[in-house]
């Protein structure tokens, strides 16, 4: 197998086919100005993978002092109606030794007996994969954010969750996060559940308030509910993905 490369943010346009639906939409928050921590993506196609990991490291903002978030973005995930989350192999800090390495294992990943299942239970498959690196963001707070609450009927209603440190915790279930209340209109925000951190009312306060510009933008840019990652070291708010809210 071979291996091409494509810079996002140094493109003004990217197909959906080429880079799959995870770094489009990468590419299209970037576009629309919002904080995206730096990303390229790399497609299976036809050349030599050592011949694009020199390439990829011959970027400035790639070095060996960093460690990245390698991820899949297949050819209709992260799409209005499927959100594939959690079916293909996604690994964090990963060192620039070690990135060619985890692109193999994201790409095989679509050989797995869980996409193979969920694939012939959704009547649906993945025609391609490509994969992303991305700058890993050391967060302080990290979580999910749905620009309207999947618990309500009420699309006025949006709900974040909030861990300590990177997002990765909360997406595992290996902890319980803190969930706050947010009404869109007057972006009051209510806490409705501490989580394993106990992190402080005044923080989680301030986390809903720095998150919401960014949600509402977001949420317009799409015109409809959105499933964002988010991040935040040193009071700067990070955008890692957005999807649209899917049930499957």
């Amino acid at each position: 197998m071979s291996f091409v490369i494509i810079d996002l943010f140094n493109t003004d346009h990217v197909d959906h086919n080429d880079v799959g639906g995870k770094a489009y939409n990468i590419h299209k928050l970037y576009m629309a100005g919002l904080p995206v921590p730096r990303v390229v993506v790399v497609r299976p196609d036809y050349g030599d993978l050592d011949k694009v990991m020199g390439a990829i490291g011959s970027l400035k903002w790639i070095n060996s002092e960093k460690v990245y978030a390698v991820r899949s973005s297949g050819v209709g995930e992260d799409s209005k109606e499927k959100s594939w989350a959690g079916i293909f192999e996604s690994y964090l800090f990963i060192h620039i030794d070690d990135i060619s390495y985890h692109i193999k294992k994201v790409v095989s990943s679509m050989e797995s007996s869980r996409y193979k299942n969920y694939s012939l239970s959704s009547g649906v498959g993945i025609r391609n994969m490509a994969v992303i690196i991305q700058e890993m963001v050391h967060a302080d707070y990290a979580g999910v954010a749905f620009t309207v609450s999947p618990v309500e009927t009420d699309d006025r209603i949006a709900l974040i969750e909030v861990v300590e440190g990177v997002g990765e915790s909360l997406v595992s279930s290996q902890k319980t996060p803190a969930t706050l209340r947010i009404n869109k209109i007057t972006n009051m925000a209510r806490i409705q559940q501490v989580g394993d951190d106990s992190i402080n009312e005044e923080v989680l306060l301030k986390i809903a308030d720095a998150l919401m510009p960014y949600l509402h933008k977001i949420e317009a840019l799409y015109g409809c509910p959105m499933d964002v990652e988010w991040a935040i070291r040193n009071n700067e708010v990070f955008i890692l993905q957005a999807r649209p809210i899917t049930t499957v």
